[in-house]
């Protein structure tokens, strides 16, 4: 019980409340934010395009009771249908498809999985977002730095060093100019300049060899790729070089969720819309020209604390759920770019339901959820 001073005394909510809820607002709206990430599956050369409809699912009762999970030795789940639409030439085949099975929590806030009973610990995590702090190297000279923190926990890196020249730093052992990054999310020389407060400073550092490295989004991409990945040579740009920076960096690193694109936009006084949860050109200038000011004394000398709590946040049930929902869609995605080059070389005609076999498909979520969710990570416990 705790004391409201308005309303007298207010009841904590339950366990199995907390946990409950938690899973109803997965099911009612994490689902739906999932299935519209996924990506519509194209193949231009057979004029193919596959894609599901967030608003088209629906859960069946679970085919099984509760009990007999335990008895069985079996997982207590619902059936998962989506809508889904196949474009093949001029032929479009709209279906409800049955896409896998969803572990249901019972009224106990409990899952059954493999006849056991689990539940999901909730976590209490660093805010994804910017945090800024100085400290003395060992000549005593003060290093400022700049940390972003990605809603999966992905952490990039942006300093000031004692040459006075701006870093992002991609990995533990690999850093960039700050030039290179921006052009590599796109952005050119003149348009950098003109989107930052101090661009006498971007413009004094730069050396003959960094001015060749972002005369194009090609070469910055391929100097970032060469960094990140540490490897030498002569690289060609290509589709599946930047596919991979994509997948390795930018999806780990960049992908800040609502709560992040809160605390950025709160942090370095920005406007971007809410619903834009990656990290954007404009993020990585605006936090360096927030370096840049305390550096030289023209802007606010404020060290956040990473461990306060006023700086951690809680990860539900929904949330760790719903993480996984989404790399098991993730997986299947790559099921049916493989079915779909499967099914051409077969000269078969395609279907909703054939570039999605339920079979494959129920195998591939119960086995994401009890692999990678149930059986190694501590978020679940018995």
């Amino acid at each position: 019980m705790l004391r409201n001073g308005n309303e007298g005394m207010s009841t904590i909510p339950g366990f199995s409340q907390i946990q409950f809820e938690g899973f109803c607002r997965f099911i009612n709206q994490g689902l739906a934010e999932e299935l519209e990430k996924f990506p519509t599956i194209k193949d231009p050369d057979h004029e193919i395009a596959f894609q599901f409809f967030a608003k088209g699912y629906q859960l069946l009762e679970p085919s099984i009771k509760e009990r007999d999970a335990v008895y069985e030795s079996l997982t207590y789940s619902s059936e998962l249908y989506v809508s889904a639409r196949l474009i093949f030439g001029f032929d479009v085949q709209k279906q409800t498809i049955s896409i896998g099975n969803i572990p249901i929590m019972n009224s106990l806030g409990t899952f059954i999985i493999n006849g056991i009973y689990r539940i999901v610990i909730n976590q209490i995590l660093l805010s994804p977002g910017i945090y800024y702090r100085s400290e003395l190297d060992h000549k005593g000279i003060s290093i400022y730095t700049g940390t972003i923190i990605s809603d999966w926990g992905g952490r990039s890196e942006l300093a000031i060093d004692k040459k006075e020249r701006i870093w992002a730093r991609v990995s533990r052992k690999q850093k960039i100019s700050i030039l290179v990054l921006s052009s590599a999310m796109g952005l050119n020389l003149r348009e950098i300049l003109d989107n930052v407060s101090y661009p006498e400073i971007f413009l004094s550092f730069p050396n003959a060899k960094e001015k060749k490295e972002i005369e194009s989004k090609e070469k910055a991409i391929l100097e970032f790729y060469q960094q990140f990945a540490c490897v030498g040579g002569d690289l060609v740009f290509s589709e599946s070089l930047c596919e991979e920076l994509q997948k390795k960096f930018f999806q780990q690193k960049c992908e800040l969720g609502r709560v992040g694109r809160r605390n950025m936009n709160r942090r370095l006084n920005l406007d971007i819309p809410q619903n834009n949860t990656f990290l954007l050109p404009r993020d990585v200038l605006a936090a360096t020209d927030q370096l840049i000011g305390m550096k030289f004394g023209t802007g606010i000398l404020d060290d956040d604390d990473m461990n306060h709590l006023k700086n951690k946040r809680i990860r539900s049930v929904a949330d760790l759920l719903q993480d996984q929902f989404g790399l098991a869609l993730g997986r299947l995605q790559h099921v049916v770019q493989k079915t779909i080059r499967r099914v051409f070389i077969r000269q078969s005609k395609p279907t909703p339901q054939t570039l999605v076999a339920p079979t494959s498909t129920s195998i591939l979520l119960i086995t994401t959820y009890e692999t990678f969710f149930w059986h190694i990570s501590l978020i679940s416990s018995f």
